[in-house]
């Protein structure tokens, strides 16, 4: 069953999309269904032919750090094929944060995630990742993460000065306890996660989401991209002949 439409629910803390409570703004973005499986660029001519919905960002004024950003508003598209779901997402960003500055102390990554339920048909979930009754899973694409990704593609023949010994795994132990910001390589610029509210939100395995993320002219364009069918339904929503989803 093709899906009618994405129900996006959006407001925006450091780059994270949370729901605000006082005003909740309501998206219903539409779902068209194309034949065949299209790429991760978000510059893909698919895309010339999808409708966009602006989606307004309201703060988050519940928890620590309460406020918002400079984003007020994303431009959300979404089509499905018989095998996965696409989003593309496109906002306004004059800079383009770098790697290395998102790994300073006081720095921050330019980064956009998404929630959708668990279950989508069990009801919406609370938007502040999930609730214990109501577990989500969360698709967090970072701009370093493709940062990482993009470099490794143009220069696939660099070599350390200095080789780690692969025979220690007690000088990396964030590697070894698979904590992905320490992963030598990466395969998605996308983390998948799985909430049931604040203090919960976990990595999952398998990593079920891939994306890709350009700034180009002042905006960052992203796409993500899951198969329909979960994996691993216990950490997994499976969005096969689901009409519509609730999304934050």
């Amino acid at each position: 069953m093709r899906m009618k439409a994405l129900v996006g629910l959006f407001s925006a803390v450091a780059g994270m999309l949370l729901l605000g409570t006082p005003a909740i703004a309501e998206v219903a973005v539409n779902t068209p269904f194309v034949k065949e499986d299209i790429s991760l660029d978000p510059f893909d001519p698919a895309w010339e032919r999808i409708s966009t919905s602006p989606v307004p960002l309201m703060p988050q004024t519940l928890f620590t750090p309460r406020g918002g950003g400079a984003t007020k508003e994303l431009a959300v598209q979404a089509l499905q094929t018989p095998t996965h779901l696409y989003l593309r997402l496109e906002w306004a960003d004059p800079t383009k944060a770098t790697a290395q500055e998102a790994h300073r102390t006081e720095g921050f990554d330019d980064t956009v995630a998404i929630q959708l339920p668990l279950e989508p048909e069990a009801g919406v979930p609370s938007p502040f990742m999930g609730d214990a009754e109501h577990p989500v899973n969360i698709w967090h694409w970072k701009a370093s993460w493709q940062e990482s990704l993009d470099a490794a593609q143009a220069h696939p023949r660099t070599v350390r000065d200095v080789e780690r010994d692969v025979t220690e795994p007690i000088f990396r132990t964030g590697e070894a306890v698979g904590n992905l910001f320490s992963q030598p390589a990466r395969s998605s610029s996308v983390e998948h996660l799985i909430a049931s509210g604040f203090g919960t939100l976990t990595t999952t395995q398998p990593q079920a989401v891939e994306g890709r993320g350009v700034w180009q002219s002042g905006r960052w364009h992203v796409v993500m991209r899951r198969a329909l069918a979960a994996q691993d339904q216990a950490v997994e929503a499976d969005l096969r002949n689901v009409r519509a989803i609730p999304i934050a």
